[in-house]
């Protein structure tokens, strides 16, 4: 990577952290949404600062791909934001070019949470582990691609929750963009494509394992902090998946789920969401150094 590429860092970083504030503040300006928004934007935006810092960090000062990895999903997730934010002041106020927004939005979102599998398919060098792994990498890359072109092309908007994904008018609203003729094969296509990105995910791991079993001891510590970080999201994950559902079961009976089984689901949710976007690049700054 050339002095001029690793210029290019940071102004990548400042324009990534600027589209998802843009999602965060347009949330401001849709009357659907409430405070409990609120947090989430907070979270989300400091989230995206760690992430495009460090990975200005990386790409300037490493040259390490992983650098603009992580600036590529900031601003994928970044654009998909305010591209959610704008649909949903614009479907509720009437302006212009609502409904491509909208259909940017979900394809967006879903293909850049798809980037994080490339982290563990890179680190820390980059690079794959060897030749071996080119088979899954394209696999992978195929999957991300099939992901992005196949919510882009579905006749309907996919309902979706969360930070600007217009929870409240996707399910309901036709996509601009969607093709009827494709309604048949889509969804299985985009389910083979869902599965392709979660086997990569745990190839990614595996990836892991080899590289700690051959590589240098700087190496193998850079590892072992990802995977620290891996074990305490996995702590976090499976009991949060237990108590939410819990608290669905009790909401289908008709009945409200206690509110210390509540309380402790959102605290798990919360923790498993910080230990994503804020260890995850923690714990792979040291490849900046």
């Amino acid at each position: 990577m050339t002095a001029l590429d690793r210029r290019w860092a940071w102004p990548v970083a400042w324009i990534a952290i600027g589209s998802v504030i843009a999602g965060a503040v347009g949330l401001r300006f849709d009357p659907s949404q409430t405070n409990e928004d609120i947090p989430l934007a907070i979270v989300t935006v400091i989230g995206a600062t760690f992430f495009a810092v460090i990975g200005a960090l990386i790409a300037s000062r490493a040259g390490n791909p992983i650098g603009w990895l992580y600036l590529a999903i900031v601003l994928v997730e970044g654009v998909g934001l305010a591209l959610g934010a704008y649909a949903d002041v614009a479907e509720a106020r009437g302006f212009a070019l609502a409904g491509y927004a909208r259909a940017f939005t979900d394809p967006l979102f879903l293909s850049g949470l798809a980037l994080f599998v490339a982290v563990f398919l890179l680190f820390p060098t980059g690079h794959l582990a060897s030749r071996r792994w080119r088979c899954v990498w394209w696999a992978y890359v195929a999957a991300v691609a099939v992901t992005f072109l196949g919510f882009l092309l579905q006749p309907k908007a996919p309902a979706a929750d969360g930070l600007g994904a217009g929870a409240d008018t996707a399910s309901t609203a036709g996509n601009v963009l969607g093709v009827d003729a494709l309604a048949p094969v889509i969804d299985p296509v985009l389910a083979v494509a869902g599965f392709t990105i979660v086997v990569a995910g745990f190839a990614g791991l595996v990836s892991l394992v080899v590289r700690f079993r051959r590589g240098t001891a700087e190496e193998r510590q850079q590892i072992r902090w990802l995977l620290a970080v891996a074990i305490l999201a996995a702590a976090a994950f499976i009991p949060a998946v237990v108590t939410g559902a819990w608290v669905d079961a009790a909401e289908e009976a008709g009945r409200n789920a206690s509110d210390a089984l509540v309380v402790v689901n959102n605290v798990l949710f919360f923790l498993l969401v910080v230990t994503i976007v804020i260890g995850i690049p923690l714990a792979t700054a040291t490849i900046a150094a």
